[in-house]
């Protein structure tokens, strides 16, 4: 009994002991927390010390905060303005460099269109000249065995027949010929569409003479078709005459032109006897043609053919004597130019770019604003009072030309004689060489 009573004693003093330690420990944390309250907040017996340190870590740590983020938000500002401008760099590139291989293309393109005209109207003249050659061929054999029948007293009506449609068939492929020369020329379009109508009227009247010769019967009658035929050959003989002479004239009168521009030319190197001599044949040369027209229009074809030749023979001296004045030149060390060639110069840029003097001038841009005076040949661009404006392509040439440009990726190909006014960036040659533009340069196209 008694030790039961004292293990319950033993076991109440063990509680209140652990009890008693619990609370000091509670009470010991208690009080470090409240001093650790009291150094921070400056409030009580501490002396702020670890206020200040833990401010000083905040505001430090704030304001690293504020930088890093400050510049996060530049770096991502920069690295979005330099993408934009690459893709603006790119997006230009592109658009310049597409517009560039449309240009090659398309002249590519234009130049074998060219030559695959070129190339079909040597074919065509070729088969012409071929069945003409064998049309003239049959008419020459069947002329010497018709011959040679006359001379046996063998010729009868079929033979007659033969070598009569063999006759018309080799008028028929001259007047072809003709026409495939006319095709085949420089002259206007008006001007051969003019002539070729006439060769085509007077070609059409003497196939159906011809017609006529395989239903006559009795020898006759063939001659009497025969008779048709031939009033018929000479009239077309006429009309045939007239064209080779307004030809020979449209082709005459664009050589005195090329003369009298040279005349201009000569002077600006010499002035002598020659020069003198030079300006009196080529005015000579325009006299008679002048007069070969009117012999013409009066139906005159022998006075006009008469008037051609002198006009021809007075050219040839006039060029006799420019040889002469450019042998001199020569001869005391001056230096000319070919009379014939004219300056090239080509320009890729953005700015405002101007050329004055004679020649031709191509434009193409994207966006660009061009004033000009001189012919326009053709335009793609938006005109607005002789103003063009937008993007396309522009051909203007002349004697006095001015064209100026003001844009963004602009080309421009000059080929003639004067200056050019460059401003802006991009490039510029007249040959294999390239120069860089970057500012305003000035040039001369000769």
């Amino acid at each position: 009994m008694k030790a039961k009573g004292l293990a319950v004693l033993l076991l109440l003093l063990a509680s209140i002991g652990m009890a008693s330690a619990i609370g000091v420990k509670q009470g010991v944390n208690k009080w470090k927390q409240e001093k650790c309250y009291v150094n921070c907040t400056g409030n009580g017996t501490g002396n702020g010390t670890m206020e200040r340190a833990m401010v000083r870590t905040m505001e430090k740590t704030n304001a690293s905060a504020n930088f890093t983020e400050k510049r996060l938000e530049i770096t991502e500002k920069i690295r979005n303005e330099t993408r934009k401008e690459v893709r603006e760099k790119n997006t230009n590139a592109t658009v310049m460099a597409k517009v560039m291989a449309k240009e090659k293309m398309r002249e590519k393109m234009k130049k074998m269109r060219e030559t695959r005209i070129r190339v079909e109207k040597r074919l065509k003249m070729i088969a012409m000249e071929k069945n003409f050659l064998s049309a003239k061929e049959k008419y020459l054999r069947l002329k010497q065995e018709c011959m040679r029948l006359k001379m046996e007293g063998k010729l009868d009506l079929k033979h007659e027949k033969m070598f009569c449609l063999a006759a018309g068939d080799l008028v028929v492929k001259w007047f072809d010929r003709i026409e495939a020369l006319i095709l085949n020329s420089n002259l206007n379009e008006s001007v051969k569409d003019e002539l070729i109508a006439k060769l085509e009227q007077e070609k059409i009247a003497f196939e159906e003479r011809l017609k006529a010769v395989n239903s006559t019967e009795t020898p006759e009658q063939f001659r009497q078709v025969v008779k048709e035929i031939r009033e018929e050959w000479a009239n077309a003989r006429k009309t045939v005459s007239e064209v080779v002479i307004e030809v020979a004239i449209t082709k005459l009168d664009r050589t005195i032109s090329t003369a009298e521009k040279l005349e201009t030319k000569l002077s600006t190197i010499a002035n002598n006897t020659l020069l003198q001599d030079y300006s009196a044949k080529v005015q000579e040369a325009r006299n008679y043609l002048e007069e070969a027209k009117n012999e013409l229009n009066s139906g005159n074809v022998v006075g006009a053919k008469e008037m051609i030749r002198n006009a021809i023979k007075s050219l040839k001296e006039a060029f006799r004597d420019a040889k002469l004045i450019v042998r001199e030149v020569n001869m005391k060390g001056m230096e000319i130019r070919k009379f014939a060639k004219q300056g090239i110069l080509n320009v890729e840029g953005s700015g405002s770019f101007k050329f004055e003097g004679s020649g031709s001038v191509v434009v193409v841009a994207k966006n660009a604003t061009i004033s000009y005076s001189g012919e326009l040949v053709n335009s793609t661009f938006t005109s607005v009072n002789g103003v063009l404006t937008g993007s396309g392509r522009a051909t203007i040439r002349g004697e006095n030309v001015t064209v100026s440009v003001k844009g963004e990726w602009v080309r421009m190909f000059i080929r003639g004689e004067g200056t050019a006014i460059l401003n802006g960036t991009g490039v510029y040659w007249n040959g294999t060489m390239r120069n860089s533009l970057n500012g305003s340069v000035e040039l001369t196209v000769r």
